[in-house]
């Protein structure tokens, strides 16, 4: 279901508990205080994957879905960017790795940690879908990729995705960028 202010496109899945209140999981995931935050504090709807609660969702979602006759998993990743920026869970992240607060927008740290958070989605997503296909869609600038911590060279030199295209649209237009 798709709900105003969230920018989260998922059909119902067929769980006991959605069947007994329809929409109710995907309504959760789009409170508030699951939306990625600017440096400022300022919420941005889309939820953010630096909380384990909103991978836990989306596993779960896929994991339903694989036990249907499909293919496998696609995720498109050019409609669902931001996947963290700034928010509380993001940042209790960073004090975990590196024993400190982060106090600037534009610390180093910050892409690495962005990477690893989504590559570890991508290996849990990876191992769920088992021998069924795994395809993304990112955006075509690789610098917007980085920013949002999807490492498009290491999820090809794992494994975790049998299929990688490229969006592109008025956002996402390649300008002159290359993927080594």
């Amino acid at each position: 279901s798709f709900r105003t202010g969230c920018a989260l496109e998922l059909m119902e899945f067929s769980s006991p508990a959605n069947r007994a209140e329809p929409g109710a999981a995907a309504r959760g995931i789009c409170r508030s205080e699951n939306w990625c935050r600017l440096w400022d504090g300022t919420p941005v709807a889309r939820p953010s994957y630096a909380k384990r609660e909103v991978q836990e969702f989306f596993l779960s979602f896929y994991r339903e879905m694989l036990t249907e006759k499909v293919d496998g998993i696609n995720l498109i990743w050019i409609r669902a960017l931001p996947a963290m920026l700034f928010e509380p869970a993001f940042r209790e992240r960073f004090r975990a790795a590196y024993g400190e607060d982060l106090a600037r927008e534009d610390d180093p740290r910050v892409i690495p940690l962005r990477k690893e958070i989504m590559t570890g989605f991508l290996r849990r997503v990876r191992e769920i879908a088992g021998r069924k296909r795994v395809s993304v869609v990112v955006p075509a600038r690789g610098s917007i990729c980085e920013s949002f911590g999807l490492d498009v060279a290491r999820l090809a030199k794992e494994g975790l995705v049998d299929e990688l295209d490229v969006g592109d649209s008025l956002q996402t237009a390649n300008h002159g960028e290359s993927y080594d």
